[in-house]
């Protein structure tokens, strides 16, 4: 699970930029506020993932407003997951 900070009512979420679905899939992904936090506060965006085969997965993560086009992304979070079976 990856775990990252967004406020939604800024137009821009996390997403799924680039994965190898030969290794790893996105399961789900949820947004939560802080207990108590007024509408439209910031949170955390948790991307759940499942391996699906063995060997190295490049992902990235990117921050993007989804109607503005992949040049609205303003972060990315790249990373690596090593699956063994």
């Amino acid at each position: 699970m990856v775990e990252l900070p967004e406020n939604p009512t800024t137009g821009y979420r996390w997403a799924v930029h680039h994965i190898d679905p030969d290794v790893l899939a996105l399961e789900a992904s949820d947004f939560r506020s802080p207990s108590g936090a007024a509408m439209g506060a910031p949170g955390q965006r948790s991307l759940l993932f499942r391996v699906t085969g063995h060997g190295r997965a490049d992902v990235e993560l990117k921050l993007w407003r989804d109607w503005e086009g992949d040049d609205a992304a303003i972060d990315r979070y790249p990373f690596t997951v090593a699956a063994r079976s």
